[in-house]
């Protein structure tokens, strides 16, 4: 045997070796994750329902009246000593388990065929309360595609118990997973809670979404299901940003990169977004597609004005410092003190603290300085009136949808030249760019003002600009994408679910017979129960899927298609 024909089985054998390796640490990884999933089960608020059902089962064979005590022995936690008001407070909850859980298998909801979507934040995390900005409404008109498209859009979100809620006809879903807490330890929490979401809340959906992309927890998935990541815009570049060097710059940034490298796509709202990641690998910036907000250009567009000679100038977002509200304020007292013809008005949510501020303009100014919110659908009136529109952002911005919404009304625009805010305005053609200071944003406001024709400029230009960000435009971008990422067999076509609302008056019969039959008639024919009593904040936890305990004073952000009073 000649040197060469060694050598080249000496070649063979290390390739295979290296196979055998390669093969190895694959098995080895795959090993690690079956024992990690294995490890969420056990530790899973589901397996734990699992031994409880079984220990109510093992009792009820046994065709003997059960006692409070009888259950709490097979429920038995070691680490705490049973007291009279642990067996009532324990037999009384098994006992609702037991009824609730008899409608559970009635009440599943699929995600096979579905085009579903992680979110960071839809509805609060009890599910009492939609929060309304552009994130939110970005994904109110990705429903809007799906449903051109003919294929179910279902949105998901980290929550305090298992709730479903709507808006309209958006389906949202509250994702529990046992010992997180997002108040307190966000990274953890969000990377349960997609863990979750991908392996059993959205395991056979056609296609899966992050919005935004960031929440991707730092596992690729083991299925073939393609996943696209949605950036708002940069939201790392806030004012806690101060590194002095690259390891401390990696560490509080390694999971924006890390969680972005798993996605087979990732769709950009501005070029800033693009720019940063291509600093960070060239070629990963190269993979990401920039796909700019828009507006409907049918809906926003400028109206003949009834008084001429008022000037409004409106704040239309979230009622907080990172959106600039700060700087608008810090511009009221002496605008309104020089100019007796303008008014001011905040048009949005916030918190007690920042609205407070707020009110002390009020109380100061009157009718001149007003605050209020308004639904999506109601915010092209809030610009119909408007002349001057702010949008000072101080960090974490995008292609703004209320900048967007503005130019398209013919406001002219104040804006920083934060994020893609500079994708959108053209100083001086279509608006003022600013830097984030209170004094500049005064500066451009007089300038305004004392030049009504520039001013008339600007409002002309901006409604022309926005023409480049129509909302078919955007639709018919983010349409080919959904078309060419997701899985094609079996797709779940859209359609309008029916919602039932049981109102309950007497507490005492919200687990009776009576409502429970009703309920499970309803949930047979795959409709979504929603029972309100003055319980519903006790029996909260008990909710699954389709069928769900509220209490009266909830507010719905839907109409329920059948009312039932009980």
């Amino acid at each position: 045997m000649n040197r060469d024909s060694i050598n080249l089985q000496i070649d063979g054998l290390s390739k295979a070796n290296q196979e055998l390796s390669k093969e190895n640490r694959h098995l080895c990884e795959e090993n690690k994750r079956l024992n990690q999933w294995l490890e969420d089960i056990f530790h899973s608020r589901t397996w734990k329902t699992v031994e409880a059902l079984q220990g109510i089962k093992q009792i009820f064979s046994q065709g003997k009246n059960c006692e409070a005590k009888d259950l709490r022995h097979n429920l038995k936690t070691p680490d705490k000593e049973d007291t009279t008001e642990d067996l009532k407070e324990n037999g009384d909850k098994v006992d609702i388990l037991r009824k609730v859980s008899e409608l559970y298998p009635y009440a599943q909801i699929t995600s096979a065929g579905c085009v579903t979507l992680l979110s960071q934040l839809f509805f609060k995390y009890d599910g009492t309360e939609f929060y309304s900005g552009g994130a939110e409404r970005y994904l109110l008109d990705l429903d809007e595609v799906c449903r051109e498209l003919n294929v179910k859009f279902r949105i998901y979100q980290w929550a305090d118990f298992n709730w479903v809620r709507f808006y309209n006809n958006v389906e949202v879903i509250g994702v529990s997973v046992t010992g997180t807490d997002i108040r307190k330890d966000f990274i953890k929490s969000i990377i349960a809670c997609d863990r979750k979401y991908q392996n059993e809340e959205a395991r056979h959906a056609a296609l899966r979404i992050y919005s935004p992309f960031y929440i991707h927890s730092d596992e690729k998935p083991m299925d073939t299901v393609k996943s696209i990541g949605i950036s708002h815009g940069i939201a790392w570049d806030s004012e806690w940003n101060h590194f002095n060097n690259g390891s401390a710059f990696w560490s509080a940034n390694q999971q924006i990169i890390s969680s972005a490298s798993h996605f087979d796509k990732i769709i950009s709202v501005d070029t800033n977004t693009c720019n940063w990641f291509q600093t960070i690998d060239y070629s990963f910036g190269r993979k990401i597609s920039y796909v700019p907000n828009y507006v409907d250009n049918t809906i926003f567009h400028p109206v003949k004005k009834n008084n001429l000679e008022k000037i409004i100038i409106t704040y239309p977002r979230r009622l907080y410092a990172p959106r600039g509200l700060y700087m608008a304020l810090d511009a009221v007292d002496t605008i309104l003190a020089k100019y007796p013809n303008v008014e001011f008005r905040f048009i949005g949510k916030g918190f007690e603290t920042d609205l407070k501020k707020i009110n002390e303009k009020i109380a100061k100014w009157g009718n001149r300085v007003k605050c209020y919110s308004l639904a999506p659908n109601k915010m092209h009136e809030a610009y119909e009136e408007s002349d001057i529109t702010l949008i000072p952002t101080l960090f974490s911005e995008g292609t703004s949808l209320s900048c967007l919404e503005a130019l398209s009304s013919g406001n002219a625009v104040i804006a920083t030249r934060i994020g893609g805010l500079t994708d959108l305005i053209l100083d001086e053609f279509n608006g003022i760019l600013i830097e984030p200071h209170s004094d500049d944003l005064l500066k451009a406001l007089e300038w305004m003002l004392n030049n009504p024709d520039k001013l008339n400029y600007l409002k002309k230009n901006a409604q022309e600009t926005a023409l480049a960000f129509s909302k078919e435009k955007w639709k018919n971008k983010w349409k080919s994408i959904v078309r060419n990422n997701m899985k094609n067999e079996l797709l779940s076509p859209y359609k309008y679910e029916r919602k039932v609302l049981i109102n309950v008056k007497d507490a005492d019969n919200v687990l009776s017979d009576s409502v429970l039959s009703v309920a499970q008639e309803h949930l047979k024919s795959g409709e979504y129960v929603y029972i309100a009593s003055s319980l519903g904040r006790e029996l909260f936890k008990y909710s699954m899927k389709r069928l769900q305990f509220i209490s009266f004073n909830e507010d719905l952000y839907f109409k329920p298609d059948l009312i039932i009073e009980i």
